[in-house]
């Protein structure tokens, strides 16, 4: 009984391990997502004429 009940545990550690991994994977994703999208901006702010970009 005591080898079953640390395998659940270590499978509820595993578990608990991957949830945390996911959610940092998540996180990061959104980062980069951002990141992309303010060098994107970026890149058409610097394309407009300055009096265009002092509006903005």
């Amino acid at each position: 009984m005591q080898d079953l009940t640390r395998a659940v545990e270590r499978l509820a550690y595993e578990i608990h391990r991957v949830s945390e991994r996911e959610t940092h994977e998540r996180e990061l994703m959104a980062l980069r997502l951002e990141n992309e999208r303010l060098r994107f901006e970026g890149r058409l702010l610097a394309g407009k004429p300055d009096k265009e970009r002092d509006k903005s």
